[in-house]
């Protein structure tokens, strides 16, 4: 089996390109099949939103950015509290 350096290096030579994801899927099967990666999920997500800084609504909530008020119809809103 070829090391993690070898295998990029394979993508390299031979112009294969691949999405982020699969990029990590593959490095994941090949060199970590026993490690839990369940977390580059949320990572991967991050990833499309170029230009852009995310934010987890639970993250805005915990740090009290955001809050719930009652909305229209009786169905609750978030609010982001204004600085």
């Amino acid at each position: 089996m070829s090391t993690q350096q070898e295998y990029i290096q394979n993508l390299i030579q031979n112009e294969i390109k691949l999405s982020l994801e699969k990029f990590f899927k593959d490095i994941h099967k090949r060199f970590y099949p026993n490690q839990d990666i369940s977390f580059m999920s949320y990572f991967l997500e991050l990833t499309t939103h170029e230009g852009e800084f995310v934010v987890h609504h639970e993250k805005l909530i915990e740090y009290g950015v955001s809050h719930e008020v009652a909305g229209p119809y009786g169905a609750n809103v978030w609010k982001i509290k204004r600085c």
